[in-house]
């Protein structure tokens, strides 16, 4: 269940601006990643369904992580569009250039919310999923039962257990943050949506007219714009540059997410 304000008017999109914060899913990506990287690159020796679960929980967390970066892409793209059509609003108007940018942010906001909602789905899915396993192989092996994985230059000793922990304690902030972004971008989509359908208001007068992107909106606007790129630079171009922790298609596939290189799809 979400915790974020509801984005139900312009003083609830303030307040939900402030407190976004995004920075426990870099961190859940990177410990996630290093958790499950000796599992994967190592003949660790371990039961062929724990091996192939540890594998499967690897793909699909990959691709909730390429939805959030998709997300970002998507978002900081549009918000950028925004800022700078409201940093000359005060100039003479142009309706049709005006309309036109801002059918393109609404677009692009919508398709970032769609992203972060199939990201928010598959961290769910996968972290039930994760549960329920885990359960079976510790009902088969017992929870403390002692994993060990060689890598290059040393041993790995954990238990089921600590991987279980490991894994679901980072997937559910995963799912926090993917839940705090869809309800602040639907939030932000509804108040956009009511404002293109306001037909008391004319694009002939400068938007700053309009409550949404007033000159006083303008610090969250951009507060909006730099929680992005934050989450872009903290999450998703560092991931490409990982040592050990991604293969070299993986770094490729998170990289190309992230610039817009690869498309949704």
């Amino acid at each position: 269940m979400s915790t974020s304000p509801s984005v139900d008017s312009i003083t609830n999109f303030i307040t939900a601006v402030r407190t976004y914060n995004p920075l426990p899913f870099p961190v859940a990506v990177t410990e996630v990643m290093k958790t499950l990287s000796p599992f994967i690159n190592s003949d660790n020796g371990l039961d062929d369904d724990i091996n192939q679960s540890i594998k499967d929980i690897e793909e699909r967390f990959v691709q909730a992580v390429r939805h959030m970066c998709l997300m970002v892409k998507h978002t900081v793209h549009s918000v950028t569009m925004l800022c700078s059509i409201l940093a000359v609003s005060n100039t003479k108007p142009h309706p049709l250039s005006t309309a036109n940018v801002l059918r393109l942010v609404a677009e692009g906001l919508l398709a970032g919310n769609a992203c972060a909602t199939d990201a928010h789905v598959q961290y769910t899915v996968l972290r039930t999923d994760v549960e329920s396993k885990f359960d079976l192989f510790e009902q088969k092996f017992g929870e403390d039962s002692v994993i060990n994985v060689s890598g290059n230059s040393n041993t790995i000793k954990s238990t089921l257990k600590v991987l279980r922990d490991t894994i679901v304690l980072h997937l559910k902030e995963s799912e926090k943050v993917s839940l705090a972004t869809v309800d602040l971008l639907t939030g932000i989509n509804k108040l956009l949506q009511t404002f293109l359908e306001d037909d008391s208001f004319s694009l002939k007068n400068p938007l700053t007219n309009a409550p949404l992107f007033s000159l006083d909106m303008f610090p969250t606007w951009k507060g909006l714009r730099e929680h992005f790129i934050t989450f872009q630079a903290k999450a998703c171009r560092p991931i490409s540059s990982m040592p050990v922790v991604l293969d070299t298609h993986q770094k490729y596939l998170i990289a190309s997410w992230a610039s817009g290189d690869i498309q949704n799809g």
